[in-house]
């Protein structure tokens, strides 16, 4: 049982990292179109301070999008 949950917390990890290098990207080329990369990645969290962590990331996103005038859909 206790590999079943290190499974689960490396995927989370996995799927929090494919979100955080998504935000890099978008604030590093001024992309709008990732929103794919989230979408597949923070709703599918189930570690409870992985998912804090996806919050705290969408929220930091929303303000970026916010700072540049964009609005995304989510």
């Amino acid at each position: 049982m206790g590999g079943y949950c290190v499974e689960m917390i490396l995927l989370d990890l996995d799927r929090f990292e494919m979100a955080a290098q998504a935000l890099e990207y978008e604030r590093a080329h001024g992309l709008q179109t990732l929103q794919p990369f989230f979408d597949n990645s923070i709703p599918h969290l189930c570690h409870a301070e992985v998912r804090e962590w996806g919050t705290d990331l969408l929220r930091e996103r929303e303000e970026m999008h916010a700072s540049a005038g964009y609005k995304h859909k989510n």
